[in-house]
């Protein structure tokens, strides 16, 4: 496993394996910037240590589909069957929800109050961020304002919205998913 996830690393151009580094330090368990290593070889086993190494290449995987590499995910899935790949992990394509829908959902999120009391509820958002969010005037303000929020609060924050989002309006959900 850890020399598949070499060899997917080394697909990537220094600048690419910069951005790959970036992302790592967003995922619900974060590798932080300075214990990424110097070489990919170092990055693999950092990965590998927080992640196990079959998770590692999950992460990798999902990583690489957000950084829209799927030539080298799909050559990966088709040759190694028995790593599930993000497409077929039902919380990567809520997460894809989000980031596919981020500005349509900026325009066309309903009023936020049953949306930001779950929030608070779930933890996802504490008062301060919810006040942050509801002060500003313009709906289209506060559905971005939450927005990037929780793009930056990252992967776990945004299943939750995405679960929220069905519940409290399940039109918009089914419409943006058709």
């Amino acid at each position: 496993m850890a020399d598949t996830l070499r060899q997917i690393l080394l697909e990537l151009s220094d600048d690419e394996l910069e951005d790959f580094k970036f992302y790592l330090t967003k995922q619900d368990k974060p590798i932080p910037r300075g214990k990424h290593g110097t070489t990919v070889i170092q990055l693999v086993q950092s990965m590998e240590r927080v992640y196990t190494e079959q998770g590692s290449i999950v992460v990798a995987l999902q990583i690489l589909e957000k950084m829209d590499f799927t030539q080298i995910v799909e050559k990966y899935k088709q040759h190694n069957e028995s790593v599930p790949g993000p497409s077929q992990d039902q919380g990567q394509s809520n997460l894809n929800f989000f980031s596919k829908h981020k500005a349509t959902l900026e325009k066309r999120m309903p009023i936020l109050g049953n949306v930001l009391n779950q929030l608070e509820a779930d933890k996802v958002l504490d008062a301060e961020e919810r006040e942050t969010v509801e002060a500003e005037q313009i709906s289209v303000k506060r559905n971005r304002a939450l927005i990037v929020m929780l793009d930056r609060k990252g992967e776990k924050a945004q299943e939750k919205f995405y679960q929220i989002l069905k519940k409290t309006d399940p039109h918009l959900v089914e419409d943006l998913e058709s």
